[in-house]
């Protein structure tokens, strides 16, 4: 379905001199160009050569090499997304291990399972002590029953929307801010 395979010497008029005397020379008789398309149209070639003059493909390996240029156009479309979304995810690691803002992040049973440099810092703990730490560990005293009412409804559907708490930091201050959740 759009693939026609070009017969050296006979059809190679259309190739630059040089390219078609390097062809000639190794002995190449055939040479077929698949298109490899995206969705944003043609990036490129898939060329196959052959240097047996009476070599011919079917049908049905034409169509099969014609997916195969499609699937190159795939491939290449899943590259380029990868290496957006890689991009992507380094922007935003950057900006949660190096900004001002205290993140974290917590299993359904109240473990810490991230905390960035900003929290560790503000509340004191290095960041393997904050990977042994619960929730309520580093609540303020007042405000960890509601923490735990709210640790009990992580996996239900009454699932807070928000959560607004205290923390207090390693030595027991409580540092002037106050933690919202989402």
């Amino acid at each position: 379905p759009g693939s026609t395979p070009i017969v050296l010497p006979d059809q190679a008029a259309g190739l630059p001199t040089g390219l078609r005397h390097e062809l000639l020379a190794a002995g190449v008789a055939l040479a077929l160009l698949v298109p490899a398309i995206a969705s944003d149209g043609l990036i490129g070639l898939v060329v196959l050569f052959a240097t047996a003059p009476e070599q011919r493909w079917s049908a049905g390996e034409l169509d099969d090499l014609w997916i195969g240029g499609r699937l190159v156009g795939a491939w290449q479309e899943r590259r380029r997304a990868e290496l957006a979304l890689a991009s992507a995810e380094e922007g935003y690691r950057e900006l949660v291990e190096n900004g001002s803002d205290l993140v974290l992040s917590m299993a359904t049973d109240g473990r810490l399972l991230y905390a960035n440099p900003a929290w560790c810092v503000t509340l004191g703990f290095s960041r393997s002590e904050a990977k042994r730490l619960t929730m309520l560990e580093v609540i303020e005293p007042s405000h960890r029953e509601h923490c735990r009412e709210i640790l009990a409804r992580l996996d239900t559907e009454q699932r807070p929307k928000n959560l607004e708490t205290v923390f207090r930091t390693r030595d027991g201050h409580v540092p002037d801010f106050r933690a919202h959740a989402g």
